[in-house]
């Protein structure tokens, strides 16, 4: 077993699927380490490439000390994701430990090992080979990113080549993890807290660490929220120019299919929303009416790890309907520069990488987008319809009353 396996079985134990889960709080914690791993990994890949290019490293111990503070993060960050999985990415580990293991017998001076074009020997090391070269070469073992497109079929451990994709995987399915939070334990329920603002919809929330004020109760004002990206997303919902209660238009075609597919579907309805947030994250999932919508953010110092996730599928109409409102959403989002995913109903957006202000603005957006597009599949008659909808939104009708005006509604 090598050393990576013993590290590894030190902090993961054994586990299986038919184990219990782990807590939000558990792997909210998990989340963080990752998120630290990946920032101190990319900040060496950046210095020690600098260091390179600029200084004479005094000795070989250099490039020793750049192959641990590039290795050894990413490594924290492939255990964090397989305790956060409960054990399901062992093959990650897997590539995780062969790129280890020839990074070391390639740059530290064991036997040969060949990587592309680059062959690097004993005999260079026995040399004294200049070490600028030989960090730089290391560095550039591990700079390249080929896992680009989360949403690819080779987005997955067999395809990562570098330290630097496996990174960028760990990166991407933890937060996967996180979205995908679909029911807390009793004692976490327990621990919810219940927000008292004046709009028709339940929110429980669900502090993970600075998400509330220190006097707040098990009754949370709006003043006393303090996590940020929660505050933002309901800053949004406040909006008065949005319609929470009666209907927001629809034809009778429209309103049959709603019934019929009610009487088919056991869809419930005002369910509760959970906020599980601190003071720089939140998990938002929601359901308005015969939808569900996800909200999954980070806004903190860190652009790296900063990011805002939004999920939305469901509807009452037929699935022509709520393809159409699919794409008032994709309008939206897009024009607010998500990156976005669209099949039938369901539709899935990022936005990564941005400052606090910028995502905050994303949330504020996100917030009456929720609530505006709520029974929107029994109004939209057509793609053009779609369309009209997104630009009257995007103006700023977020009840839609020019646009019916306009459509002689």
């Amino acid at each position: 077993m090598g050393g990576f396996w013993r590290r590894l079985a030190r902090i993961v134990p054994p586990v299986s699927r038919r184990q219990g889960r782990l807590s939000v709080e558990a792997k909210f914690t998990l989340l963080r380490v990752i998120g630290a791993a990946n920032d101190t990994f990319l900040a060496n890949l950046a210095r020690y490439q600098e260091r390179g290019e600029r200084e004479v490293p005094p000795g070989l111990g250099a490039v020793a000390e750049a192959y641990e503070g590039l290795s050894a993060p990413v490594g924290a960050m492939v255990r964090s994701l397989l305790t956060m999985s409960r054990g399901r990415y062992v093959e990650l580990a897997q590539r995780y430990e062969a790129l280890d293991r020839e990074l070391a017998r390639g740059f530290l001076g064991s036997p040969p090992v060949e990587f592309g074009p680059l062959v690097v020997t004993t005999e260079d090391a026995e040399a004294c080979r200049p070490v600028r070269e030989r960090l730089l070469k290391l560095v550039e073992r591990v700079t390249p990113l080929t896992l680009t497109d989360p949403e690819s079929p080779t987005f997955d451990p067999a395809h990562c080549r570098t330290l630097h994709d496996v990174a960028r995987f760990v990166h991407q399915r933890a937060m996967g993890e996180m979205s995908a939070i679909e029911e807390l334990t009793a004692s976490e329920r327990r621990a919810c807290r219940r927000l008292v603002w004046p709009r028709p919809m339940e929110v429980r929330l669900l502090d993970l660490g600075g998400a509330v004020g220190p006097e707040a109760g098990q009754e949370v004002a709006m003043e006393d929220v303090t996590s940020v990206p929660l505050h933002a997303l309901l800053e949004g919902m406040l909006d008065s120019r949005l319609r929470w209660a009666g209907p927001v238009g629809f034809d009778l075609k429209g309103f049959v299919s709603v019934v019929v597919r009610s009487a088919a579907d056991d869809q419930r309805y005002g369910e509760p929303s959970y906020a599980l947030c601190s003071a720089d994250y939140l998990h938002f999932a929601s359901r308005l009416a015969y939808h569900f919508a996800l909200v999954d953010a980070v806004c903190g110092e860190s652009l790296n790890e900063n990011y805002v996730r939004f999920r939305f599928h469901g509807g009452a109409a037929e699935a022509e309907r709520r393809e159409w409102r699919g794409q008032f959403l994709v309008t939206v989002l897009e024009y607010n520069r998500f990156l976005v995913t669209h099949v039938g109903d369901r539709v899935n957006a990022i936005l990564p990488g941005r400052p606090v202000e910028e995502l905050e603005d994303a949330l504020v957006m996100l917030g009456r987008l929720m609530v505006a597009s709520r029974h929107l599949d029994m109004v939209i008659e057509s793609p053009a319809m779609a369309v009209a909808l997104a630009r009257a939104f995007l103006a700023g009708d977020y009840g839609f009353d020019l646009a019916r005006t306009q459509a002689g509604r």
